[in-house]
């Protein structure tokens, strides 16, 4: 997916996301949203940060048995530099 060039407005639209999803409980959008914020911060060199969120996601997406999470996480752990 490219990416637009402003990270600064992707990361506040994604913490917004965040938020809501935390609120609602729905821990599957979440993940997604907690994934996409990550990746919006690393756009915008904060990896330390991106690394965090990529963690939860990971360990929110441990919680479906899919091969759509599965494939989200393998996505994850692709990105994360510890790997």
């Amino acid at each position: 997916m490219p990416r637009l060039g402003q990270p600064e407005e992707a990361v506040a639209f994604h913490r917004r996301a965040v938020a809501v999803h935390r609120q609602l409980h729905d821990t599957w959008q979440l993940a997604l949203a907690l994934s996409h914020l990550a990746l919006d911060l690393a756009e915008d060199s904060r990896p330390e940060e991106a690394r965090q969120h990529w963690r939860e996601a990971d360990s929110l997406l441990a919680g479906f048995p899919d091969f759509r999470a599965a494939n989200a996480r393998e996505h994850i752990h692709g990105l994360l530099p510890d790997q």
